[in-house]
């Protein structure tokens, strides 16, 4: 029933043209071809051939090749914002000294409390539960100047679709470039392993 349905449609486009056209007619045949090939393979026993018409050579293709197509969710530097400042809003800042007694401990917030590390952590989550990959939502570790004094910190950054980059923060949402640090480590795409960070390093922003 779905080949004689269409053929008709192509026998009715045709027709309408109303004038000979060889190089149309040899296309009606050809797709008559095609529409042959396809639906007989499509009513193979095996095969559901209400929704799919198998192509064997377009499987053979992404195979060889890995492809794979994967729609994401457009996302903005107002959808970057959406997630960060609610947990900024409530971060209450606290050192694991006075937290937890010792020198240094990450884990996500407590009760909206912790450091850097802890703030970042939760925020990484936080992105990543609303649809960002891990590679676009990525810690890194840098050197911060406040009062004439410098320190270590850990930020996200986070890509939208089009590719910006931003550094977010208990401070809020910053421009990738506009942010004052001194690179030292970022996350691989692993999650697993930090690695020296050679990227744009902002350096002269600090100096």
């Amino acid at each position: 029933m779905k080949k004689t349905f269409i053929l008709i449609i192509i026998l009715i486009s045709s027709s309408a043209c109303n004038i000979a056209d060889p190089v149309k007619d040899y296309a009606v045949e050809i797709a008559f071809e095609k529409i042959e090939q396809l639906t007989a393979r499509s009513h193979t026993p095996d095969h559901d051939s209400t929704e799919y018409v198998e192509l064997s050579k377009w499987e053979e293709y992404c195979e060889k090749y890995s492809v794979e197509y994967i729609t994401e969710p457009e996302r903005t530097v107002a959808d970057i914002e959406r997630i960060v400042w609610p947990i900024m809003e409530s971060f209450n800042y606290k050192t694991d000294m006075s937290q937890w007694l010792v020198s240094d401990q990450w884990d996500p917030l407590t009760d909206d409390t912790g450091d850097c590390e802890d703030y970042a952590i939760s925020l990484q989550s936080a992105l990543i539960n609303a649809g960002f990959p891990l590679s676009d939502a990525l810690m890194a570790i840098g050197n911060v100047e406040s009062d004439g004094i410098t320190e270590s910190h850990m930020v996200i950054i986070a890509k939208a679709n089009l590719g910006e980059l931003y550094v977010c923060d208990d401070t809020g949402v910053t421009r990738f470039k506009d942010y004052k640090i001194e690179w030292l480590a970022k996350q691989d795409e692993s999650g697993k392993f930090f690695r020296k960070y050679f990227g744009e390093k902002n350096y002269d922003a600090i100096h």
